[in-house]
């Protein structure tokens, strides 16, 4: 196939001997006095056409950044090399020249031996070749193409969609004739980034098609070197993929081909100190999306970690606040404490003469009570602790029973009437769920009644229902003795004995006498087999008032597991204890040891069956953080810290639980309101030898 053999332009004769002559002034559509082999005419396409060519043929036109058009009716031969990195090598022919002569053109564009001084190469492209800075043995600098002029007149775009050039205006390679734009330029190409050319196909006045292309947004703009003397040169390259005007479509990358990013060595001198570029090179696409994918990755499991941790830390409040959602919590549930033995102080202390003692006031710095280790209520401490309804105990001791028990429970019974009378503006009376809640919401402490020992009624079902007239409203199976009718947790002391075995038949119809009425059962103090047989009879929730776990601390006081669940099945409710040795199993304790039962009653009953009972007032150990009733809302603050405390959770262990096990027990009364009152008794002769005054 012929190739040209003129590579010199503006009239520069070839420092090499036997060179051929230099492409004239002449060169054009007709190339007068040459042939094809030194400067032709290149048809657009097919026969005739080298091998490295980009098949761009006559009338050629583009449109430029001011919307006119300008058609070449030529081009020089030789002028479309291998810049395009999916062409072809250079032929040999322009290799060996371009290594040999000494002129000073650009040779269309390949440059020359005074490369490195010519102010107009300033900033080149990297062609596959090599990059601007390698020169051939012989000095000569290949794989370089010109980018920028010097004067920046000229801003081009490609608009073909493979390798593009084009002669400056003025210049001996301009052509012959112009569709309305600059003068002698072979094509002004699209200028600015985002601009647009249109695609179409026209016949000029030279009788040759004229082809406008719409640029994709791949088309990167590039300036026309326009400094003299004219040069054709290399406007830009692009990638299109296939182009059915390009004879090397075949060769090209298809569009899913992925394309390598390269610096170029003065970024990668500025970045990396002059040092190699290979390792930038080497990334593509895929490098990034996997070293992004593993940020994502590691991200995730930091967070992963991070916020369950961060979620516990905020889910546990700081402690003022926590006592604010406490005292939020209280506005609107009662806070209710099932045990407090204030009224035998009362009788200890005063004798049940009201007169001597203002209840009203903090009684920690009146004496006897400050100083007694006994005393932990008074009314002004109450208010301060929030208690929305207290059970308040007529207790006696185990030493009155078959003398004057009953007389004695009578005078507890009267003294706590007297002391609720005494004080309406802090206390009302309730006997029911109904008049605690009115009480409540009145704003003053519901006052309930509960005796405490089934001594103190003297094995009378009679005088049991006396009490429930009088507003008892739950009693104690057994305090620290055995009755006749039920044992008491001493049975399970070491070297004690059952007497009854648990509840005998005559306890089993104080239980049901009891659920007739709607008394509630109290099983605090009594043998764990008391414990499992009145939960068998009963048919109402049972309580226990004042006790607490007794797999934290095996004392018999305590609650085992199995009655837990029981208390679970029955609908029941423990409440928890303040007294150290039910809780640490000697005399020392803290909240957390409450807390720590509060949450062992929860997790084997649940949460529906646990409450408070503190025994203020009739015990003399408490935990540190509990010393008085001034402290409830510190213990239901220090369970809100637990996460698995809600606050709809806390309203349950403050008084919810209580409140819906009273409410059932009235609903038992009332279905059994059909029911006649029990009759039986125990025979004169099972109570022989116990009592020491005995009217029958």
């Amino acid at each position: 196939m012929r190739r040209s053999r003129s590579y010199c332009m503006n009239n520069e004769a070839q420092q090499v001997t036997g060179a051929a002559p230099p492409c004239g002034p002449s060169c054009g559509p007709t190339c007068p006095g040459r042939d094809l082999d030194s400067c032709s005419t290149r048809p657009a396409s097919g026969r005739g056409v080298p091998a490295w060519s980009d098949s761009r043929g006559p009338g050629s036109v583009s449109v430029g950044a001011a919307g006119h058009s300008s058609t070449s009716t030529g081009w020089c031969a030789g002028a479309a090399g291998p810049l395009d990195p999916l062409l072809p090598p250079l032929p040999p022919e322009l290799e060996e020249h371009l290594r040999t002569c000494r002129c000073t053109c650009d040779h269309l564009g390949y440059g020359n031996f005074q490369f490195n001084t010519s102010p107009r190469h300033a900033s080149t492209l990297p062609l596959p070749n090599g990059s601007a800075g390698r020169r051939s043995a012989d000095g000569g600098i290949f794989g370089t193409a010109p980018r920028v002029s010097g004067d920046r007149s000229k801003v081009c775009r490609s608009v073909g969609g493979s390798l593009r050039r084009a002669c400056s205006s003025g210049g001996a390679l301009g052509g012959s004739g112009s569709a309305g734009g600059s003068k002698g330029s072979l094509g002004s190409l699209v200028g600015a980034a985002g601009r647009e050319a249109v695609e179409a196909t026209v016949t000029t006045p030279g009788s040759f098609a004229v082809n406008y292309r719409r640029a994709t947004a791949n088309h990167r703009a590039a300036t026309v070197v326009t400094a003299a003397p004219p040069r054709c040169h290399v406007s830009e390259f692009t990638f299109e993929g296939h182009h059915p005007d390009s004879p090397f479509s075949d060769e090209k990358d298809s569009q899913d081909k992925k394309k390598v990013m390269k610096w170029d060595e003065s970024q990668t001198d500025r970045l990396g100190g002059g040092g190699s570029s290979a390792g930038w090179e080497a990334y593509t696409w895929r490098h990034w999306v996997v070293l992004a994918a593993l940020v994502l990755l590691s991200g995730g499991l930091v967070l992963a970690v991070a916020l369950p941790l961060a979620a516990r830390g905020s889910d546990v409040p700081p402690a003022h606040d926590a006592l604010a959602r406490v005292h939020r919590i209280l506005s609107t549930v009662p806070l209710i404490d099932g045990h407090n033995d204030l009224a035998w102080n009362l009788r200890n202390f005063i004798h049940n003469k009201l007169e001597k003692v203002d209840l009203s006031q903090n009684l920690s710095e009146v004496e006897p009570w400050g100083s007694s280790p006994w005393s932990h209520t008074d009314l002004a401490r109450m208010r301060h602790g929030r208690v929305g309804a207290q059970f308040w105990a007529a207790y006696v001791p185990c030493g009155a029973q078959f003398l004057n028990a009953a007389q004695v429970t009578l005078e507890q019974i009267d003294v706590i009437k007297r002391m609720i009378a005494r004080y309406p503006q802090h206390l009302g009376y309730a006997h029911s769920y109904v008049s605690l809640m009115e009480v409540y919401n009145s704003g003053r402490i519901a006052s309930l009644m509960g005796v405490e020992g089934g001594h103190l009624m003297g094995a009378s079902l009679s005088v049991l229902r006396m009490y429930y007239d009088l507003g008892i409203r739950y009693l104690t199976l057994t305090h620290t003795c055995n009755t006749p009718w039920a044992d008491s947790s001493l049975a399970d002391s070491p070297g004690s004995q059952e007497e009854n075995f648990g509840l005998n038949d005559f306890g089993a119809k104080v239980v049901l006498e009891m659920n007739r009425l709607g008394m509630l059962v109290d099983l605090s103090h009594v043998s764990q087999q008391t414990m499992r047989d009145a939960l068998a009879v009963s048919r109402a929730p049972v309580i226990f008032s004042h006790s607490s776990a007794h797999a934290l601390c095996r004392h018999s006081r305590n609650v085992p597991d199995d009655v837990l669940r029981q208390v679970h099945l029955n609908g029941g409710i423990v409440m928890v204890s303040f007294y150290s040795y039910f809780l640490t199993c000697n005399d020392t304790a803290t909240i957390h040891d409450v807390v720590r039962h509060i949450n062992h009653i929860r997790d084997v009953a649940g949460l529906d069956h646990v409450g408070v009972g503190a025994d203020f007032d009739g015990i003399n150990k408490t935990p540190v953080g509990l010393e008085d009733v001034s402290r409830y809302p510190q213990l239901l603050a220090e369970v809100l810290k637990d996460p698995r405390w809600s606050e709809d959770d806390l309203a349950q262990l403050a008084g919810g639980n209580f409140l819906r096990v009273l409410r059932r027990a009235e609903q038992v009364r009332d279905e059994l309101r059909s029911t006649l009152p029990y009759e039986d008794h125990i025979h004169p002769d099972h109570l022989a030898g116990r009592r020491s005054c005995w009217f029958t």
